[in-house]
């Protein structure tokens, strides 16, 4: 399993978002300044974030981004699958995965399940205030 840039750096500014609201908006362009993220990059992560309610957004002065709830409530595994899609560590155990015929003979099914339970408990463990 790999990690999307998308994805760690949704993290990061999660995290930044954490670090520096008291409530207020935040620009994005000091996110941006903070995190050495393009500007242009970290939008398009904003608007997925927002898309999922992760984010609240407002335009014009004195506007930019906040976090929608407290960082404990901000799962990491939440984050990963919103960015990259998917935690699964083969195909065959996607969400969305047509069933697989070679399953019920399949040596290795079980050490991919074992995996992505230890993924899924590892990243479900962990919230943004964990990193903070």
């Amino acid at each position: 399993m790999l990690i999307s840039t998308k994805g760690r750096y949704a993290l990061r500014v999660l995290i930044d978002l954490a670090e520096h609201s008291g409530g207020e908006y935040i620009p994005l362009k000091d996110v941006a300044q903070r995190q050495q993220i393009s500007l242009k990059y970290l939008e398009g992560i904003m608007t997925t974030l927002s898309k999922a309610g992760m984010i609240d957004g407002l335009h014009g002065k004195g506007g930019g981004y906040r976090l929608c709830k407290p960082p404990e409530q901000y799962y990491i595994g939440d984050i990963l699958k919103l960015t990259d899609g998917s935690l699964a560590p083969v195909a065959c155990l996607d969400e969305n995965a047509a069933k697989c015929e070679k399953a019920t003979a399949c040596k290795t099914l079980p050490m991919w399940k074992k995996l992505d339970s230890l993924l899924n408990d590892f990243f479900y463990s962990l919230t943004i205030k964990d990193l903070i």
